[in-house]
């Protein structure tokens, strides 16, 4: 049978009053329930020896009302109690809830060969002997002499019922030995049974949930240890009935398969909590590291997700990842067939490779990821497989965005600066003009703008600032470039429109907008700027070239009054003239 542990009770927690068993009322809120657990105690002691008072005078009974035994008998019982001391001595834990000890067989021999009363004493004495050797609590040790008395009771009690001959014992006949089987299995199951009850006095829980963890610690294959122990009990009656001598060529092998399947049984308790430790190890390093994982064998096609994965997928946990397929699906579309092409090569020649790229979330939110995958060869766990590891690098890849945005963009109107206008004017260059007039560079500087500084304040003058960049965004087109060169010099990378845009009319329209007044602050501000217009050709040789044409430009409009556009002629267009206009 197994045997329960109860928790052990510091004085501390004795103190705790009021933990659980109490109700009171406070202000009109609803009864509390609670325990005292040192009531729960106190129900559990007077339980244990409770049963062990009725389990005594039940023995006192039964010797006093069953004929004395034979001398051959006695001889019988104390070779029967001394299995039952060594059977009950050698004990080894099955579960976190309970453990196991080898004192059913002796049980069993004697029910079958002893009269019910030896049967009873053998087992109480032996219980006491062995018990005693282990247990130091005497509730303990009280409560195992009441569990193994209630099973002597219930075994001779079943076998005085289907007529069981003690001298002259039906081994021959199976359904006798059937019977007496079923009566063993039964006997460690009421055993179970008592000591739950025992438990769920002392604890809170399910007595059912308790119940069977007593009896299998979990796992349905430790039923086979009670097979085993009424089996080998009903084979050792067998033996002693030929001759009681052949008791003591049990005893030796019992010990040693008591040992055995201890040692064994612990080992396999202590490999799964070991590997149960290192699974969760592996499963919280992951979280906290954001990486997830992934296994999938290429001729089975099945894949093993890590929780980890799900999350970063943002699959809800108990929805894993079937296939591969699956895990393409978070994928933008070019994407997949990146990965596909990664994948068939890993197959083909194996290796490795690594990637960055997206998921997609079925919540539409993003996850930016970066994928090593390689193919692992063919070992003792089966064929070849393909290995991925996923790590969530979205905050870096944020930081990484925020980081560029803030180093290529202006910090106050959130334009883009010197650097990136330079980068996309460069990309501008590369590209193969057909024609002139097809992308320009408009410069733009505000007329006067140290003075709004000195007289309205530099708060109303970043206002204005922030201002005209609005304006300029909102009148060029989304292929368009507005950028903040540096204090109130913009300038607009700008490109002919499949429409034949006039892109001196956007400029016009660009300083029109601008010398609009700028209410700040409960002032009225007047603006007006100056720009000069620079067409790009095949004659400009770099950025910095296009950039000091479309200032000098600029620097021409003011010196022509300010307020006006001057558009520098392209460098292909024979005698340049110079060419002025005021906004309309």
């Amino acid at each position: 049978m197994r045997v329960h542990h109860a928790m052990r009770i510091s004085d501390n927690e004795r103190r705790q009053a009021g933990h659980f068993s109490r109700s009171r009322e406070t202000g009109g809120a609803p009864a509390v329930r609670v325990v005292d657990r040192e009531q729960l105690i106190r129900n559990d002691l007077c339980f244990r020896y409770g049963l062990f008072g009725a389990t005594v005078a039940g023995a006192i009974a039964l010797a006093a009302l069953w004929p004395p035994a034979g001398q051959a008998d006695i001889l019988l019982a104390l070779m029967v109690t001394a299995l039952v001391t060594v059977g009950r001595s050698i004990t080894f834990r099955i579960s976190s809830a309970g453990t196991s000890h080898m004192g059913t067989p002796a049980l069993i021999v004697g029910a079958l060969l002893l009269d019910p009363r030896l049967v009873v004493f053998a087992v109480a004495i032996g219980t006491a002997i062995g018990e005693g050797l282990v247990r130091r609590r005497t509730s303990q040790l009280a409560f195992s002499i009441a569990v193994a008395t209630i099973q002597a009771f219930f075994t001779v009690g079943v076998l005085q019922t289907i007529g069981w001959d003690i001298e002259n014992p039906g081994f021959e006949d199976p359904l006798k030995v059937g019977a007496v089987f079923i009566t063993g299995l039964l006997a460690i199951a009421l055993a179970g049974f008592v000591v739950s009850v025992s438990g769920r006095l002392r604890h809170e829980g399910s007595l059912l949930t308790l119940y069977r963890e007593i009896l299998s610690g979990g796992d349905a294959s430790f039923y086979m240890i009670d097979v085993s122990k009424v089996s080998f009990g009903i084979i050792a009656a067998m033996l002693v009935n030929w001759s009681p001598l052949n008791i003591l060529l049990i005893l030796v092998p019992l010990a040693a398969m008591s040992q055995a399947l201890a040692r064994g049984i612990g080992l396999r308790h202590r490999l799964e909590r070991a590997l149960q430790e290192t699974e969760h190890s592996l499963s919280e390093a992951q979280r906290l590291a954001q990486l997830g994982s992934w296994e999938w064998e290429i001729f089975s096609r099945k894949i093993r997700c890590s929780d980890q994965l799900i999350d970063i997928s943002g699959e809800a946990a108990g929805n894993p990842l079937t296939s591969i397929t699956d895990f393409r699906d978070f994928l933008r579309p070019h994407e997949r067939e990146k990965l596909q092409g990664i994948v068939d090569e890993l197959i083909a020649e194996g290796g490795s490779a690594e990637f960055d790229h997206e998921i997609i979330r079925r919540d539409g939110t993003v996850r930016f990821v970066h994928h090593v995958i390689a193919r692992v060869p063919k070992d003792e766990r089966g064929g070849d497989r393909l290995v991925g590891t996923v790590l969530d690098i979205t905050e870096r890849k944020r930081l990484e965005l925020e980081l560029r945005h803030q180093a290529y963009h202006d910090g106050l109107t959130g334009l883009p600066n010197r650097e990136l206008f330079l980068e996309r004017l460069k990309e501008q260059l590369a590209v193969d003009l057909v024609a002139t007039r097809e992308a320009a560079v408009i410069f733009l500087d505000l007329d006067n703008f140290k003075e709004i500084n000195d007289r309205y304040g530099h708060g109303t003058g970043d206002a204005v600032l922030i201002e005209v960049a609005r304006r300029l965004e909102s009148r060029v087109g989304p292929r368009d470039t507005v950028a903040r060169l540096s204090g109130d010099e913009f300038t607009v990378l700008a490109s002919a429109s499949p429409g034949d845009r006039d892109l001196e009319f956007l400029a016009e329209r660009l300083l029109t907008a601008i010398q609009l007044p700028v209410r700040v602050f409960g002032n009225t501000v007047p603006i007006s700027a100056s720009a000069g217009l620079v067409y790009i050709d095949r004659f400009h040789e770099s950025p910095s070239d296009v950039l000091r044409e479309a200032d000098s430009a600029l620097y021409r409009a003011k010196g022509a009054g300010r307020g006006r556009l001057c558009v520098e002629p392209a460098a292909d267009v024979s005698n340049p003239v110079l060419e002025f206009r005021e906004p309309a």
